[in-house]
């Protein structure tokens, strides 16, 4: 039987973890909401290009927002702690797994898909590109090509 102190602790422990997990939640969102602006600047531009349309200034928007800038940082205080004082401190075995099972394995696997996948087709594909082929003028708010027509033409491009 757990005694009253550890029933207050527990209680104020899950709490500190609801509050991590929203803000890790907040983060997430986020990114999903980055995502989606990059996927739909990408359907802009590409339609654009297929469509063999003429450059327009109002690309610059859209082509900034394919640097998407994405990172999951993870408030793991309160998980970091119980792994110091031991899970046992809570008492309902089903949510001390899930919890384990949140930090341990699918905060592992998005970071390893955040930094194979993204860091490397950022690193690879994006990077490169607006290197050589874009004017910077304002960061994530208008980026220009030093020349449209020499970007469409470009074969690192795969439309």
């Amino acid at each position: 039987m757990k005694s009253e102190k550890t029933k207050i602790k527990e209680i104020k422990t899950l709490k500190e973890l609801r509050s991590d997990l929203t803000q890790n939640l907040i983060d997430i969102n986020g990114n999903i909401v980055s995502l989606k602006n990059c996927i739909e600047s990408n359907e802009i531009i590409i339609h654009h290009i297929e469509n063999n349309l003429p450059y327009n200034d109002s690309l610059n928007f859209h082509f900034s927002r394919l640097y998407p800038y994405i990172a999951l940082s993870v408030n793991q205080t309160t998980y970091e702690s119980l792994k110091q004082t031991g899970f046992n401190l809570i008492f309902n075995d089903s949510f001390r797994i899930s919890i384990s099972d949140i930090y341990a394995n699918q905060v592992s696997f998005y970071r390893n898909l955040e930094s194979s996948y993204l860091e490397e087709h950022h690193n690879n594909y994006i990077k490169p590109m607006f290197m050589s082929g874009f004017i910077t003028f304002e960061y994530l708010t208008s980026i220009q090509p030093k020349n449209f027509d020499e970007f469409v033409q470009n074969d690192q491009i795969n439309v």
